[in-house]
């Protein structure tokens, strides 16, 4: 279908539908140069304002509301395939997910003149690329607080169920009055249940997390890779990588001999070194174990204190360098001490035989016990302390390592599906039961136990809600099962799990109890509680909603997920009302513009 335009010097017709949007084009009768294609929808462009891979940004004018926008409109040569047309409108409804002020804001999606564009807010700025054009350091301070408002904008995308996997310089913009803007969320990903994997690999090598390149699953850490990775670049004035291959496993290499920050910018203090580096480890186990973590070392880098946790950091990597020996251990002793008494816990009225002391085993096997021992510490801490993808990481180490006795092999794969369970991403707390299943039955467990994992294991990968006992058992260890299977209801929807979790919390402690299900003991207190604030915030859907009242409703709800103390499935639940009355305000300001029209 053709396309046509008047000139406006004689008022001849034109088929323009060849033409570019903004173009000019030449009148046939008068010879006058004609800008034409500048009408879209609502919105009247206005200039040019940047070009990317796919689209081009303009300045346009809100024609009904009599504001600047910036209208993002798809290539010609993209508008036509259906999978890059597909992207695009999935970019505006991601980034429509992610309601702060660190995250360019949405208005409208549309299609005039067979190209698709996104209507957004527009930044008065520049991105931080354009201010690395100098190849020069940029300074410290300055860089800290843009790091520290992305991490905010990164932190609702992971609240709002995203990744965006496209951090770069590019992609952040700062206005006039030095506040961060992140945009294109063309990339993004909706994990399931925290973590997503992509097709293709698509993100800028310099700045991408090797998990990314190895296309493999990538959770909310890419992205803080990607951000370290960015403010590398501009606190050293080039990139942390030289390699201008494009090959996965070049890159890859090269990521593992990134030097640390201060090695190549020495003016930079050692805290913003230290949250630096951190974010951009190699392992994602070893970055931040939350987007607040590294929110922390950045501010006390900003404040001139120092870093807290780096040895905790340094001590991590050296045992991650000794991950490759063979640990000869298979004495139970070392097992009941790091555990807390649970193999006298699960032995019901069965003797255990005396173990000896520790001094009467070799030293080498001595070493290996507390280095295993000392491993099992770090993970069950990093449990406490909420850190649950570092938790997990950790546990999942312990029972992939050669040598780890039983059954503490079994109950750090156990652990590590807790952790996941507990981090709301339920498809990798599956995987690990399942695996644990798979294993207690080729190894030499004892029945009871051996039964407890089977079991748990075909409770968590079957749909139905799990079966519990009116009360929780009296003994650690079923105890330990009682709280894995109500966290599996709980994430999974059923509201009750929350009673059985708090019955778990309320419970007396025994003097037998093992020091991880007082940590569980916790966290099953923290989810009932979080179960009770969303009771008390839950929105009255019956009501005759108005954009003022949603707007209260929202805000009461960021609140509220500033209070959470779990993850998962309570700030999902969060989420999803929020999506529903940010697509209900969106209609009815859209009625109103519709009226007033």
């Amino acid at each position: 279908m053709s396309e046509l335009a008047k000139c406006g010097n004689c008022e001849a017709v034109m088929d323009v539908t060849a033409a570019a949007p903004f173009a000019r084009v030449r009148c046939p009768n008068c010879d006058t140069e004609v800008r034409v294609k500048i009408d879209f929808g609502p919105y009247l462009l206005d200039r040019r304002h940047a070009f990317g891979g796919m689209s081009v940004v303009f300045v346009a004018r809100d024609q009904t509301l009599g504001r600047e926008v910036a209208l993002k409109v798809l290539n010609e040569e993209y508008s036509g395939d259906e999978t890059r047309a597909a992207q695009f409108e999935k970019e505006a409804e991601l980034t429509a997910l992610v309601s702060h002020p660190n995250v360019v804001r949405v208005y409208t999606v549309g299609r005039a003149h067979g190209r698709f564009y996104i209507a957004m807010e527009l930044v008065n700025g520049e991105s931080l690329e354009k201010r690395m054009e100098s190849g020069e350091p940029l300074p410290e301070k300055e860089i800290l607080k843009i790091a520290i408002q992305v991490v905010e904008g990164l932190q609702a995308a992971k609240q709002s169920g995203l990744i965006h996997r496209d951090i770069k310089p590019g992609n952040i913009l700062v206005n006039g009055k030095g506040t961060v803007k992140l945009v294109d969320f063309g990339l993004s990903l909706v994990t399931q249940g925290g973590r997503a994997k992509a097709e293709e690999v698509f993100a800028t090598p310099y700045y991408a997390s090797p998990e990314a390149l190895g296309a493999t699953e990538e959770d909310f850490r890419s992205d803080m890779y990607a951000l370290g990775a960015s403010l590398y670049h501009a606190l050293a004035g080039k990139p942390p990588i030289s390699t201008s291959s494009t090959g996965t496993k070049v890159l890859r290499e090269a990521k593992q001999q990134v030097l640390p920050l201060r090695k190549m910018a020495p003016h930079v203090s050692e805290a913003t070194g230290y949250a630096v580096d951190r974010a951009m480890a190699f392992l994602p186990a070893e970055r931040f174990g939350s987007y607040e973590d590294m929110k922390a070392a950045l501010r006390d880098a900003l404040e001139g204190r120092a870093p807290a946790d780096a040895p905790l950091l340094q001590s991590r990597r050296q045992r991650r360098k000794g991950n490759g020996m063979t640990i000869a251990v298979a004495c139970v002793l070392a097992f009941a001490i790091l555990s807390g008494g649970l193999v006298l816990a699960l032995r019901d009225k069965q003797e255990v035989a005396e173990e000896p002391e520790p001094s009467a085993l070799p030293p080498t096997q001595q070493s290996a016990e507390l280095a295993i021992g000392q491993r099992y510490q770090d993970a069950r801490k990093l449990l406490a302390e909420g850190h649950f993808n570092a938790s997990e990481e950790a546990f999942s180490a312990i029972w992939k390592s050669t040598g780890v006795p039983e059954p503490t092999a079994s109950w750090a794969c156990f652990e590590a599906g807790v952790a996941a369970g507990l981090d709301g991403r339920s498809a990798d707390a599956r995987a690990h039961f399942r695996r644990l299943g798979r294993h207690a039955g080729k190894v030499g467990l004892e029945s009871q136990l051996r039964q407890g994992f089977t079991e748990l294991a075909q409770g968590w990968n079957g749909l139905p809600f799990i079966e519990l006992p009116p009360n929780p058992p009296e003994s650690s260890t079923g105890s330990l099962f009682y709280f894995a299977k109500a966290l599996k209801n709980w994430e999974q929807g059923d509201r009750q799990a929350a009673e059985a979790l708090a019955a778990l919390a309320a419970q007396e402690s025994t003097g037998r109890e093992s020091a991880s299900l007082a940590i569980y003991r916790q966290w099953a207190g923290r989810i009932a509680r979080d179960a009770e604030r969303l009771e008390e915030a839950e929105p009255d859907w019956q009501r005759d909603w108005t954009v003022d009242g949603i707007s209260e409703s929202l805000a009461g709800l960021d609140d509220l997920l500033k209070k959470l103390d779990s993850a998962g499935r309570a700030r999902f639940i969060v989420r999803s009302w929020q999506s529903w009355l940010h697509a209900t305000r969106r209609g009815l300001e859209e009625e109103l513009i519709n009226d007033e029209g």
